[in-house]
């Protein structure tokens, strides 16, 4: 296309059964719901808004975990069951990335076992383990040296280990569960059609969508030869971007942007200061600010820096990030580091904003309105 991207016609089936399960156990659209005020709806118009979405959800409900609940294995990963925190949906993701790209493909056990065990070295690298790109997972006790150097709960290792003994087994259910349920996704659409079609055409109307969903990310668009852009229906608030070397990947929720346009016109400005203030009002988020003033930096280099550890570093990060106090510098050669910088134009507008209470100034009426990659 000359636009420079393609945007996909049809949802991808095998992506919306993955966060089909992710999303019954998370239930993000309550949280949606019983912030309706920020939205400027009442909880009744809110539901409203989301009713297509959760009859759907709810016959999927029905008829699937039936399904879900004859393959064991499956819980390995999605652990619907549990009652724990979600550290575990990074395991997820990665798996559902590699899994998805060869669902089309008649998968040998070589290829089931290297979907898996590339999706445990992504996570290494991710905990920072120094590996090659060519990195293999030698044996089981090769991994298990690996994961002696991860600031990983030993229930988490203990879950890529058992990943990594069942991956056969597990890759097997996986692609059996996939072929069972997506035809009863299809089958179900039509109740969800109309919602996935006014988001298909909204993305279609916009001009240089590319650089729009990249504003998101506190980013600059990346130069790739291949864009690719798909609708979500059960990430139906978040954007991401998935980079491969190759291709760039972006999926956009169903609601996103209709949620983004409520949140924009309703929210309150007060809240998006006080959540700014809150932001910057922390020790250890502030050293970070005054590092990456010195110089854009990495997660690692932060960690040694202050004396930290990567997982807390990381955590800090995600909040500032969410304030869009700091923004992202990709990395497109390795295409694994991530660098952080100032985000100046935020916190030019953030002490404007503050100079103004002192001058007894009405506050700017656009503070505070950019959104965030996931909207609730």
């Amino acid at each position: 296309m000359t636009r420079g991207y393609n945007i996909d016609d049809c949802p991808i089936w095998p992506l919306e059964v993955i966060n089909l399960l992710l999303e019954i156990k998370m239930e993000s659209e309550k949280e949606v719901i019983e912030n309706h005020n920020s939205f400027g709806k009442t909880e009744e118009e809110m539901k409203d808004f989301f009713k297509s979405y959760c009859d759907y959800k709810k016959t999927l409900k029905k008829e699937i975990l039936p399904i879900y609940n004859e393959y064991l294995k499956l819980e390995i990963a999605f652990r619907l069951n549990k009652n724990d925190e979600q550290d575990h949906l990074e395991l997820v993701r990665f798996i559902k990335q590699m899994e998805i790209e060869k669902h089309s493909e008649l998968l040998s056990n070589e290829d089931k076992s290297k979907i898996v065990e590339n999706a445990i070295l992504e996570i290494l690298r991710e905990s920072f383990v120094d590996l090659e790109d060519d990195a293999e997972i030698q044996s089981l006790s090769h991994l298990i040296e690996l994961l002696d150097n991860v600031e990983k709960s030993a229930e988490e290792k203990l879950q890529l280990i058992s990943l990594y003994e069942n991956r056969y087994e597990f890759m097997m259910e996986l692609q059996e569960f996939m072929d069972r349920t997506i035809p009863i996704l299809k089958a179900h659409y039509p109740i969800i059609s109309n919602d996935f079609n006014n988001a298909l055409k909204t993305l279609k109307e916009m001009e240089d969508l590319n650089s729009i969903l990249w504003e998101f990310f506190s980013s600059k668009p990346i130069d790739v030869e291949k864009t690719n852009i798909s609708v979500s229906i059960f990430a139906f608030n978040q954007l991401s971007a998935n980079f491969n070397g190759e291709i760039l990947s972006h999926s956009v929720g169903i609601y996103f942007f209709p949620l983004k346009e409520l949140k924009e016109k309703y929210s309150s400005h007060e809240e998006a200061l006080v959540s700014d203030l809150k932001g910057l009002g922390d020790s250890t988020r502030l050293n970070i600010m005054y590092s990456l003033a010195k110089e854009p930096m990495y997660t690692q280099q932060l960690a040694e820096k202050l004396n930290l550890t990567p997982a807390t570093i990381s955590h800090h990060i995600d909040i500032l990030i969410k304030r869009e106090l700091i923004s992202i510098t990709m990395d497109v050669e390795k295409s694994k580091r991530i660098y952080y910088e100032i985000n100046g134009e935020k916190l030019r507008s953030l002490a404007l904003d503050i100079v103004s209470i002192g001058e007894g100034k009405e506050r700017s009426s656009d503070y505070g309105n950019k959104n965030q990659i996931s909207i609730s």
